[in-house]
């Protein structure tokens, strides 16, 4: 019985440290792990847990050293558009960049950096991609929560944008 007490206990602990990235709770708008007494150094990284910015705070920290890169995992090239605009209210407000490029067999290629249009704090971009009659348009945002994009040509010839987003 004792046993069992001790692998629960172990667990429990176990599976409340291992928790990490952008948390919140999502009835208060706060953050759902917080840092009390002095922070602690984890060898695997090079912050602490005072580093520690949780979902609110990162998207309203502006960040926009944002890559957008182009890579083709299929056996054929293919002529890849991109297209980046700013938005305002959700509508197209002004092109800040857009090229044509062939993406050779197993190419990866640097297509932009949000960073290069200057934004105003945090704001927001939409990236529209094409390959063919292939289109596809997602919207970054120049804050800590998104990370890079990379537009991806698929081992089957599909145009699949991918990123990260707390």
């Amino acid at each position: 019985m004792q046993r069992r007490h001790v692998l629960a206990t172990a667990t429990t602990l176990l599976a409340s440290t291992t928790v990490a990235g952008c948390l919140t709770d999502d009835s208060t708008g706060t953050d759902a792990t917080t840092t009390h007494g002095d922070p602690t150094t984890d060898a695997s990284t090079s912050g602490t847990t005072e580093d520690y910015v949780g979902t609110e705070e990162a998207s309203n920290t502006p960040a926009a050293d944002h890559q957008i890169t182009a890579r083709n995992d299929h056996d054929e090239p293919h002529e890849l558009g991109v297209l980046v605009a700013r938005t305002e209210d959700g509508e197209r407000a002004e092109t800040v960049h857009e090229s044509t490029r062939e993406l050779a067999p197993g190419s990866v290629e640097s297509v932009y950096n949000l960073q290069d249009a200057t934004p105003d704090g945090v704001q927001s971009f939409a990236v529209e991609s094409s390959v063919g009659d292939q289109v596809e348009v997602v919207v970054l945002e120049t804050s800590m929560c998104y990370g890079d994009l990379e537009i991806v040509v698929d081992e089957t010839g599909e145009l699949d944008p991918i990123y990260a987003i707390c």
